[in-house]
């Protein structure tokens, strides 16, 4: 390799930022001295950057993808140490960026999930059962610091079972039916809960809270379901 050196500095082939496809580092400062000149000349050189990124995206996302696609391998081990190095430093910025940005990325999450309801709940299960004891442990951490939401939740669950509630439900077969999932709960050890089968709360339909409409299910079951499925949904 032909030895060049840094024409600002003198320092050697080593320190050079960048080099060709030969590996032989191209005509231009050594990496201190190009650090240097981009901290001198950053109110400067961040305008242009944005402006040539504004003005060729999709030529950029282009080259980016064919290069991504060809050198896969060394770029994903390139980053992966990068990422190790500098842990402490991501972590920091990514913590700046949110803080910086944490209205614009709620709402952008909130219509994400809205315009994917399926995929969403997918990816939500999917973490849960891959940190199940973490989940279970968040769980019980907002239950003991938002009491008055989990109270607020529980009357509301109430209050609409009251409404869904026909004349002519049958309380005692409901109350059987919930004894029944507790019996099973003790002599199996496996929690049961007692389910709708067609919710009582819904973006389509609202069923009744009546024994006709109730089902047993183990606990993981019925979580799974949510208010998303029953028999004959369109």
């Amino acid at each position: 390799m032909t030895i060049k050196f840094c024409k600002k500095c003198g320092c050697d082939t080593e320190r050079y930022h960048r080099v060709n496809a030969q590996g032989e580092p191209r005509v231009g400062p050594c990496k201190e001295c190009h650090k240097r000149y981009y901290k001198d000349n950053s109110s400067r050189i961040i305008p242009k950057i944005a402006k040539h990124y504004a003005e060729n995206t999709e030529r950029i996302l282009q080259q980016r993808k064919t290069r991504y696609k060809t050198d896969s391998a060394r770029i994903l081990e390139k980053n992966k140490a990068y990422a190790s190095a500098n842990a402490g430093k991501i972590a920091c910025q990514r913590k700046g960026f949110y803080r910086d940005n944490a209205d614009r990325l709620l709402a952008e999450l909130k219509t994400r999930r809205a315009e994917n309801p399926e995929r969403t709940h997918f990816i939500s299960k999917k973490w849960r059962d891959t940190h199940a004891e973490l989940s279970r442990s968040r769980v019980r951490d907002y239950r003991r610091r938002n009491p008055h939401v989990i109270r607020a939740l529980n009357m509301k669950r109430v209050a609409r079972k009251l409404h869904a509630t026909p004349a002519w439900a049958d309380q005692t077969a409901i109350t059987a039916v919930y004894a029944l999932a507790e019996k099973m709960t003790k002599d199996t050890g496996v929690k049961y809960h007692v389910d709708h089968i067609i919710p009582l709360c819904s973006r389509i339909v609202q069923g009744l809270h009546c024994e006709h409409n109730l089902q047993i299910l183990s606990a993981s079951e019925n979580i799974s379901k949510g208010n998303r499925h029953w028999p004959d949904m369109p």
